[in-house]
């Protein structure tokens, strides 16, 4: 069994600050997989931790959406999953016994880790702050502490 991250930890990681560059999405990782398009960029975040962002969106129905933030556990190919951000879909919190159909955001959680299979982002909550893949990309990138930065030489020119 792998180690359990805690309820702490996985907050503390939401919270690490992570800078994305405010170029990100032209030097992402761009690929196609079935029929989705699926964007991949590797954040350091200020202790260090290395964070995935994965972004994938159906080609044909684009608001078929999947966005990821996992941390890369240190000498390991696995991918924690702190937080997934999908769309209006139906989803079974099996724990609590809850299901529901509508715009979700998977939560990491220590009580998951240890139930069944061990899928530490199991549990959903429900979410009406998002209806489409731009907004919450953008509840992504508040909720787990990304600041977008600016190139300062495009300041200068009031950029």
């Amino acid at each position: 069994m792998s180690t359990i991250l805690t309820d702490k930890e996985i907050t503390k990681l939401i919270n690490e600050q992570k800078l994305l560059p405010s170029d990100w999405r032209s030097n992402a990782n761009v690929t196609q997989e079935k029929s989705s398009n699926c964007i991949t960029v590797t954040v350091i975040g200020e202790n260090n931790n290395i964070f995935v962002l994965k972004l994938r969106q159906n080609r044909i129905n684009s608001s078929n959406f999947c966005l990821t933030l996992g941390l890369k556990k240190p000498n390991t190919n696995k991918l924690f999953i702190l937080r997934r951000y999908d769309s209006k879909e139906e989803h079974t919190n099996l724990i609590e016994k809850e299901k529901f159909r509508g715009f979700h955001i998977h939560i990491a959680t220590e009580r998951y880790q240890n139930y069944g299979g061990g899928e530490e982002d199991k549990y959903a909550e429900e979410t009406d702050r998002y209806s489409d893949y731009d907004k919450a990309l953008k509840c992504l990138l508040e909720d787990c502490n990304f600041l977008i930065t600016t190139d300062p030489q495009m300041d200068l020119f009031g950029g």
